[in-house]
């Protein structure tokens, strides 16, 4: 079980990141789809269930475990990002989601 702002929320439960390390600048666009996808997800789940922090994906690296975490203080800029995200990429649905979320916690 996670420790600290986490309710109900198995490690098990945190999907593994596709993208290596090194593959950030190969797959940028990719990448950012994938993470703002998700932090629109867990940005809601947080705010309705009262958590200060977020994990979005493990990372394996060399049989280690990292945690991509997102603290409170930094939603609301992530889901500005996410609609600018999915405006130029043409995904008005999850524009419309971002919004939502973003409502829902300002």
């Amino acid at each position: 079980m996670l420790k600290k702002g986490y309710k109900n929320m198995d490690e098990e439960d945190i999907p593994i990141y596709p993208f290596g390390l090194d593959d950030f600048e190969e797959f940028s666009l990719e990448s950012d789809d994938l993470f703002y996808r998700r932090s629109i997800i867990m940005i809601e789940y947080a705010h309705k269930n009262g958590l200060e922090i977020i994990t979005l994906f493990k990372i394996i690296v060399d049989s280690e475990k990292l945690y991509l975490n997102l603290p409170k203080d930094v939603w609301v800029n992530t889901l500005e990002k996410a609609i600018t995200h999915f405006e130029l990429v043409e995904a008005y649905e999850m524009c419309v989601e971002a919004q939502k979320v973003l409502d829902l916690i300002s």
